[in-house]
């Protein structure tokens, strides 16, 4: 099968793809079952059933206080977005709340970690009201001593800075003062030059690391999966934005591919990937026989 039949294929409402793993057609049948989460993956298995009582009470006192403190709701025609509640817009003094749902699920995944290192190491942390200060510092100490990088740690801060402002609209006055300057100053300062690939710091593939791996993905995967493979290694785009990716994105007059749709990238700024050089020449030409 020759380029322009492949991208033809592809583009099809019918892919019907002959690899082993992949079909293309979409799966029909019962949804499965969220799958459950043990207690050895949630790290608490070394707990009692007291305790993992305690933990999933405390846990729900952490989620009602951001979600009261939430503005994410479903999209609508007149939906306020945080860039109309920004400092000057309609009289407003500034944005407060979370507003995206990537935000808040990552802001109460972060808190949790948070509450259960206070509930594992200090006496009597069964409710918000219980979390002092000295707690955050030994929380920062103890991301310190496992060497994480100072973006993770500062994450982790500002999840709890934004838990604390939660708590205060609830009625927890004393969670105003929960992050202090000594915490902050206990946050190494992120430079661009010590940024690492996780715990250990990897460095990511060299340029011809990441050719061989396309040259590889030719002989095992479909052409669908192979260019959206090309474009992770060589574009770097967020998965979010490559998987809303469509063919009318794809600029081959300027040999770049416009993220441009709603909610495809981070706070709605449109942006540029820049697509393979050795993969344009194949796919501008089948772009025209597409076009005609």
């Amino acid at each position: 099968m020759d380029e322009t039949s492949k991208i033809k294929r592809a583009l099809s409402n019918r892919l019907a793809y002959d690899n082993k793993y992949f079909s293309g057609q979409k799966k029909h049948g019962e949804r499965k079952s969220k799958q459950k989460v043990s207690d050895k993956q949630r790290k608490i298995d070394h707990l009692s059933s007291r305790q993992k009582k305690e933990l999933i009470r405390l846990h729900a006192d952490l989620d009602k206080v951001i979600i009261r403190n939430s503005k994410v709701t479903r999209a609508t025609s007149g939906k306020q977005t945080k860039r109309d509640a920004k400092k000057g817009n309609n009289g407003n003094l500034g944005v407060t709340g979370i507003w995206s749902s990537v935000t808040f699920e990552r802001y109460k995944k972060s808190c949790r970690t948070f509450l259960k290192f206070c509930y594992e190491n200090y006496d009597n942390v069964k409710s918000l009201r219980d979390v002092k200060p000295r707690m955050v510092g030994g929380f920062i100490q103890s991301l310190l001593d496992k060497n994480l990088s100072a973006k993770t740690i500062s994450a982790y801060v500002s999840s709890i800075i934004k838990m604390s402002e939660s708590a205060v609209i609830v009625g927890l006055k004393s969670h105003a003062t929960l992050v202090n300057d000594k915490h902050r100053s206990m946050i190494p300062v992120a430079r661009k030059a010590d940024r690492r690939r996780g715990s250990t710091g990897g460095v990511g593939y060299t340029l011809r690391e990441a050719q061989i791996i396309v040259k590889q993905a030719q002989k095992h995967y479909s052409l669908y999966e192979e260019t959206l493979l090309s474009i992770f290694l060589h574009a770097n785009p967020r998965i979010s934005e490559a998987l809303k990716i469509s063919f009318e994105q794809i600029d081959f007059e300027n040999n770049c591919i416009h993220l441009n749709k709603k909610n495809q990238n981070k706070n709605n700024r449109p942006r540029m990937l820049p697509p393979p050089s050795h993969r344009h020449g194949k796919t501008q030409k089948a772009g025209a026989a597409l076009s005609q």
